[in-house]
């Protein structure tokens, strides 16, 4: 198994390179994991991750069969906002304080939003409740729109892994802000570095 806790910075700032050269220069890539076969294992439903994956191992010439990194860089600080019942996880809490990365866990989104670089949204999902009384509650306690962007730094930017639900307005999408799309077409390529990295 796979978890972010396993990569050092200096393999990071290689596969952001690697990524750079794939996305300017495809060409020099094309087949380089002929005859290599990736069988991805989601523990959770994410389509968009597997499609991408997917994609990028394709467009290095395999073939797939199926089935966030930040405690590496300095004077970073992380807060977390969520409901009590999608906390985030006590290991991953535990692994920033291994790292003397700071971090502060709060239910009040409007306080955050002046204090951060980079918002990173996503929606509260389903699949990770017991009960539909309990998502009912809280699924649409956070959303995103203009009021939450006025309240957000002027080079701040907003990230989402998407598809989104509600979590974030359609108004928001033309504000140079919102990095979403862009994070998603950068994706592609940060996973076909990774792939490259890993096969060749």
């Amino acid at each position: 198994m796979i978890e972010s806790q396993q990569f050092s910075r200096a393999l990071l700032e290689d596969l952001f390179v690697r990524a750079e050269e794939i996305k300017r220069e495809p060409h020099h890539f094309i087949g380089r994991l002929a005859g290599q076969v990736m069988a991805a294992l989601f523990y959770e439903p994410s389509t968009r991750t597997r499609l991408s994956f997917e994609a990028a191992m394709l467009r290095l010439g395999g073939r797939t069969m199926g089935t966030y990194l930040l405690s590496k860089f300095k004077d970073v600080k992380v807060w977390f906002v969520a409901p009590p019942e999608v906390a985030m996880r006590a290991d991953l809490k535990a692994h920033l304080d291994e790292h003397r990365v700071p971090w502060v866990e709060t239910q009040d989104l409007d306080a955050v939003l002046p204090e951060v670089d980079v918002v990173y949204m996503t929606r509260i999902q389903k699949e990770r409740f017991m009960d539909v009384e309990t998502y009912n509650r809280v699924k649409g306690v956070y959303r995103i729109d203009a009021r939450a962007m006025s309240l957000m730094r002027k080079y701040a930017i907003l990230m989402h892994p998407l598809p989104r639900v509600d979590e974030i307005s359609p108004e928001v999408d033309a504000d140079p802000r919102s990095a979403y799309f862009r994070q998603a077409r950068n994706g592609l390529h940060i996973r076909m570095a990774l792939l490259d990295r890993l096969l060749t």
